[in-house]
């Protein structure tokens, strides 16, 4: 069943256009009016002509018939250019807009917790959903749910008895229809679930053919996907040929509420009751009445095949950003970075709950200490190297430093201030991040190059052309088609990894950014791409806080301080030449890596 909380979600989300629903559902009701007034006037007409009441009678319903038509023809020009206008496109747009607000007031710790939840999937199936919900209930339930009541009652003005057959016919039509989906519906699902992994297996086929081919695995994939195909075949043919014998119920209650009109209308006419007309308005009327109970089902089915997806969906929507911005001083960032007594862990926030899940099961859990009184100090225009083994803390501290998250215990400080005190969208605004899998966008190399610069009017090209050399780009450029015009593709894939971190390390320097952070920049690189980065970093760290992360420790060894990691904490801190001598980690991580 479709709960009352769910639908008062509904209505929360879509309240900016209740007034537009509102003046909608009035112009349904009146044009089902205009639809039952044609066989009215046919009726009416039928007994002029049967009683001889004289041609003149007749000419008059026609006329009216006429003017009704056309009346109706105009009325449904305006109710379309009223949807139009104010619903349909509105609606679609005010949705996609709300979806995008929303994502993005989450931390960055939020997009980025693999566990949250928040998964591209779930909001766009669920915002496809919820239009979808919306959209057949406004244009499908509702007016056929209003044409079948509006007939009914209109029966009942003309013969109260058949009208009350009909309701009866109606009513036991839509709880059977109701009752059957309500039982189908988790095999229903199931089925659903089938039909997805089938697709998924065939996508997976068609997009990898090649690795399957190179790996010999062409037999195993085709009987693994047919074993898949089978088993949705088998149970789409359990589930619907269940399902249509279970339907029968309801279509018995369909077929004896029509053939109980036609005969007691029948009976009524010969018994002088009711005249031949209005044996012909009532079979009219009972036939809109029931011609869109089948309608309704469908829908019925449909709309709650959707509802676990726009739960999620509305998961999403509900969920508070992790950080919220609260400034309370507004200074120019100078590069001063300081952690004191800092300790973290990683939250696991279900933000979409699993079907059928025990609330308990979706309260916040944790991935223990990623950091553990961690206290260091990081100088204007010094170059500050983070190393250690993965998962020793590297990548929190420049999470944190971005403001990703904020530490449970202790401070992270810039310029002597509290991070949480400033207003971390302008803050972000003085970082330059290059991160190991650089973001680029299909567009051209200048609209990545200008990502995050707030005034792009102001840049020119022969600012561009600089950053580029600074960041050894220029090469690059002399091989482009289109120099700055040439668009990138997807992901960048028109370009090599190397390529890709330099336009990262350009786009980073035209930020001017007092901090400069560069976290595992030269990781997957051969020795040429990671001596050209190396140059760029050197160029781009000038007069500049810089931190690096590396796992290559060769990109590192010139660092003004070099902070040891090790299971969270700090192990030591100083210089190459010092933490060789007094820091074994240090050293077998110098000794593992072959650093001069």
């Amino acid at each position: 069943m479709i709960k009352k909380s769910f639908v008062g979600s509904v209505l929360r989300e879509t309240k900016p256009f209740h007034m537009v629903m509102f003046v909608y559902l009035f112009m349904v009701v009146v044009e089902n009016l205009f639809a039952l007034s044609l066989p009215y006037l046919i009726g009416k007409s039928t007994d002029a002509i049967v009683s001889n009441q004289g041609f003149d009678v007749f000419i008059n319903y026609f006329i009216l018939g006429v003017v009704l038509l056309v009346a109706s023809k105009v009325f449904g020009l305006l109710f379309t250019l009223y949807e139009n206008s104010n619903f349909t496109f509105k609606f679609e747009k005010f949705l996609m807009s709300k979806t995008v607000g929303k994502v993005l007031t989450f931390s960055i710790g939020q997009v980025r917790n693999e566990n949250s939840g928040m998964t591209q999937s779930v909001v766009t199936r669920g915002q496809g959903k919820l239009f979808e919900l919306i959209f057949n209930f406004v244009y499908g339930v509702f007016p056929s749910t209003v044409k079948t009541f509006v007939a009914v009652f209109a029966i009942m003005f003309l013969n109260i008895k058949l009208g009350l057959i009909t309701l009866l016919g109606v009513s036991l039509f839509l709880f059977f229809a109701f009752l059957i989906n309500i039982k189908f519906k988790k095999r229903l699902r199931a089925t659903f679930d089938a039909e997805d992994e089938m697709n998924k297996n065939s996508t997976e086929i068609i997009r990898f053919t090649s690795h399957i081919s190179l790996n010999a695995e062409e037999e195993f994939s085709k009987n693994k996907f047919a074993g898949i195909a089978d088993s949705y075949v088998k149970q789409s043919i359990s589930v619907w040929n269940g399902f249509e014998i279970a339907s029968i119920i309801k279509d018995i209650s369909f077929i004896g509420t029509r053939l109980a009109i036609f005969f007691f209308s029948g009976l009524y006419v010969y018994r002088g009751i009711m005249t031949v007309g209005d044996f012909i308005i009532i079979n009219m009327w009972i036939n809109i009445a029931t011609s869109e109970l089948g309608f309704i089902s469908r829908m019925h089915r449909r709309l709650s095949a959707s509802v676990e997806s726009v739960k999620k969906y509305f998961d999403v929507l509900n969920t508070a950003p992790a950080i919220v911005n609260t400034p309370k001083i507004d200074k120019e960032i100078m590069g001063e970075i300081e952690f004191n007594n800092v300790s973290f862990e990683y939250p696991v926030e279900k933000i979409v709950k699993k079907v059928d899940e025990n609330p308990q099961d979706n309260e916040t859990e944790k991935r223990g200490n990623a950091l553990k009184n961690v206290s260091f100090r990081v100088n204007l225009g010094e170059k500050l190297a983070i190393v250690g083994q993965s998962g020793s803390g590297k990548s929190t501290i420049v999470n944190l430093i971005c403001r990703g998250y904020d530490p449970q215990l202790g401070q992270v400080l810039i310029d002597g201030y509290d991070l949480k005190d400033y207003d971390y969208k302008k803050y972000r605004m003085s970082l330059g991040v290059v991160e190991q899998d650089v973001v680029l966008l299909d567009r051209t190399l200048k609209e990545n190059l200008l990502f995050g610069i707030q005034d792009k009017d102001v840049v020119t090209d022969e600012m561009l052309l600089e950053v580029c050399e600074q960041s050894t780009l220029s090469v690059l450029l002399t091989k482009l088609p289109q120099k700055l015009e040439t668009r990138v593709g997807e992901r960048g894939v028109k370009l090599s990894g190397g390529e890709k971190q330099r336009v990262g390390i350009a786009r980073a320097i035209l930020r001017n950014p007092r901090i400069l952070i560069f976290d595992e920049a030269t990781s997957h690189l051969d020795p040429l791409n990671e001596k050209l980065i190396k140059d760029s970093i050197d160029k781009a760290s000038k007069g500049r806080t810089t931190i690096i992360i590396a796992h290559r420790l060769s990109t590192v060894v010139d660092a003004d301080k070099i902070l040891v990691m090790n299971n969270g904490e700090v192990v030591d801190i100083g210089n190459h030449s010092e933490l060789v001598k007094r820091c074994e980690i240090y050293r077998d991580l110098v000794n593992s890596q072959m650093v001069d």
